[in-house]
């Protein structure tokens, strides 16, 4: 199950690209749970960096860091797939568009902040800033 909010200041953006973004966050959160490694590819831009920080209260602060070859290995291995699909409700949020950039926000069991460009006239993702969704339903 998944839910699609849009914020009001994207409604001057075309039709097609709103459904454009949504559609590859989807591919990216689905693609994830699904262990789909198609969708995951079409979703992500070939330099894509997707970060965390571990231990953010300490003095021992990390920045982990995937690329697009590690996200689609561990889709492939199914990571998400290890998540019972009644375990988590999928959210998706456009927080922003301008012109060939967007801000997206998933929630599931982890909150995503997606970074997505449109490149060679297709809508992918290129930074991508999560954490574990302590505020899970």
């Amino acid at each position: 199950m998944f839910c699609i909010f849009i914020v009001l200041n994207c409604l001057s953006q075309n039709t097609s690209d709103i459904d454009a973004i949504q559609k590859t966050a989807l591919d990216y959160i689905e693609g994830w749970y699904d262990g789909d490694v198609v969708r995951m590819e079409r979703a992500l831009h070939p330099n894509l960096i997707k970060r965390m920080i571990t231990n953010p209260n300490s003095e021992y602060s990390l920045l982990n860091e995937l690329n697009k070859e590690k996200m689609i290995n561990y889709t492939n291995a199914g990571g998400g797939k290890r998540i019972p699909k009644n375990s988590y409700k999928i959210e998706v949020k456009i927080l922003d568009i301008n012109n060939n950039i967007a801000s997206v926000m998933t929630k599931s069991q982890y909150i995503d902040y997606l970074h997505l460009a449109k490149f060679n006239n297709k809508w992918v993702i290129i930074n991508v800033l999560w954490d574990i969704n302590k505020n899970k339903e």
